[in-house]
């Protein structure tokens, strides 16, 4: 178990190599000594590990600047661009397991107490190491020190020790003793509040592996790591494009320079985005059309986006006619979900590590899904698991509950949440109103765009509350949701049928969508055959 060493500190140098930070005897300006004066404090300085091996950003800069004026705690005018990478690695390993932000909120606690937020990488305290200070009875060195199997490593402990979701209601301090087991118990729940700020601040430039419907192709994730939404298209000749988003928050540009991440993607009849090989970077998936399934790994740097490095994940998927990318084994690693053309709905667990996937787990988890148009993957009930989401030919609305454990997933419990849903195209899947429960966006048949706003309990999913939000879709063929202007709301970009490309942005409040505000983004996207966001 790991010791607790609040308020422990490493003064950084101000290089930080992709593989560690060389610590100094002498504080740097730009990152001081936050902890307290006693005398019983630990001042030694420890050498770091760099928590996104891409570096920080210079949204982590401004951000950092942000913080450090809205905190009240103990970090309070010392976060760095360092310490927000790394608590936006810790947010972002919550949020791709679709859990709760209070789970990210406990997480950011406990560093916050243990580390000050940064990747001691040398064993000063017993054998203790990383962000949350495991032990070696947690895992490897390697292991502890990459903040992505940390976080979820913490993440497995808290939920084995509070089934049923306890950790959303109990005292965020009792959470962070109950899992770290600390010789300090007292000093977590005095930086629960700042820990919430720090996640409110960082949540909405953190994506995680969303769906991908198949009239909707939203996508979301961050290519070239600079906080700002980017796009992505197929074009009409193979080459696949990203368009690196220039915008600032309220203000969204993404008509800046394009990037040729590839040619010859004529073959690829599906493409979805994720961090496959879980390093932290935003991957691309194709399908090509002999039934060869490709991860383009992603290896480049802070905005210079490379997926160059292909790899065969699977061979035979010509039967395939729906692909889906969720963690749908809570294990903190994306799968792979697939129905069949015989109605079978499969998941092909990854098992792999970082840099190398493996999708060779095949696990049937639906049968008779033939009837089924539409296929998307989400949190609908709020219990920290990915649900299936499904459309019947009948015009039926369907959720099938996740009620799996890790590396089991488990949607026998199927919901039916509506009906007369034939005419309904353009169904994409997220939490629009900001209250933190994931809503169904769709266009209806009268051409009108509309938000089913969920407000059911943990288990007992409900999106009966219909809100118009947009009139007059009818021209528009492509869709897809994302925070386009960075206000920690969700946006609507939707291409028109004369190529044209809109950002209809967000202007509600929680409970209460309104994406009235419409700002042209893009001309000339005629020839773009496949659309994405990433942010």
């Amino acid at each position: 178990m790991p010791k607790n060493i609040a308020f422990r500190l490493a003064f950084a140098t101000t290089a930080v190599t992709a593989l560690a930070l060389t610590a100094t005897a002498t504080p740097a300006t730009a990152d001081p000594d936050p902890g307290p004066t006693t005398a019983s404090d630990v001042r030694a300085a420890y050498q770091l590990a760099a928590c996104d091996s891409q570096g920080t950003t210079s949204t982590d800069t401004e951000l950092a600047n942000q913080l450090n004026s809205s905190l009240q705690a103990k970090m309070r005018g010392y976060m760095s661009a360092y310490r927000v990478s790394c608590a936006r690695m810790v947010i972002k390993a919550v949020h791709d397991r679709g859990l709760d932000p209070r789970a990210a909120v406990i997480a950011i606690t406990t560093t916050i107490v243990e580390t000050s937020i940064q990747n001691i990488s040398e064993e000063v305290d017993h054998d203790s190491l990383g962000l949350f200070q495991q032990r070696a009875s947690w895992g490897s060195a390697a292991q502890r020190l990459n903040p992505v199997w940390a976080t979820n490593a913490f993440l497995d402990k808290m939920i084995s020790k509070y089934p049923n979701n306890a950790w959303k209601t109990a005292p965020v301090g009792e959470v962070c003793q109950t899992v770290q087991v600390s010789a300090f118990p007292e000093r977590y729940q005095p930086q629960a509040a700042d820990a919430q700020i720090i996640v409110n601040t960082i949540l909405p430039y953190v994506r995680g592996n969303p769906a991908e419907p198949e009239d909707a192709t939203g996508e979301a994730a961050d290519f070239d790591a600079d906080g700002r939404v980017d796009l992505v298209g197929t074009l009409a000749d193979g080459t696949l494009r990203a368009y690196l988003g220039t915008g600032t928050p309220g203000a969204p540009g993404v008509t800046g320079r394009p990037v040729e991440f590839g040619t010859g993607w004529t073959g690829i009849t599906r493409i979805s985005v994720a961090d496959v090989d879980n390093d932290g970077k935003s991957d691309v998936l194709g399908r090509h059309t002999d039934g060869t399934l490709y991860a383009f790994l992603n290896s480049g740097t802070p905005g210079v986006p490379n997926i160059a490095n292909r790899k065969t994940i699977g061979t035979g998927w010509n039967a395939i006619t729906r692909v889906n990318v969720a963690d749908i084994d809570n294990d903190g690693k994306t799968d792979v979900i697939g129905r069949s053309s015989d109605g079978t709905l499969y998941a092909y667990l990854n098992s792999g590590t970082p840099g190398a996937p493996n999708i060779s787990t095949r696990v049937t988890i639906g049968t008779g899904w033939n009837s089924v148009t539409d296929v998307v993957t989400a949190d609908l009930d709020n219990d920290g698991k990915v649900d299936v989401i499904g459309r019947s030919t009948d015009g039926t609305f369907y959720a099938y509950l996740n009620s799996g454990t890790p590396g089991t997933p488990n949607i026998s419990n199927r919901k039916t949440i509506g009906s007369s849903w034939n005419g309904v195209s353009l169904i994409s899947v997220v939490d629009i109103d900001n209250d933190g429960k994931t809503d169904v966006t769709a266009r209806g048949g009268d051409g009108n765009l509309y938000a089913y706003l969920n407000k059911g309990t943990t288990g007992a999913p409900n999106i009966s509350t219909k809100v118009l939000i947009g009139s007059s879709w009818n021209g528009i063929n492509r869709l897809t949701i994302a925070d386009i202007d960075h206000d920690g709301k969700k946006d609507v970009v939707g291409r028109m049928t004369d190529g044209d490309l809109y950002a209809y942005l967000n202007k509600g409040t929680t409970g209460a969508p309104n994406i009235n505000t419409k700002i042209l983004i893009g001309t000339g996207w005629s020839a773009i055959t496949r659309l994405a966001v990433i942010n």
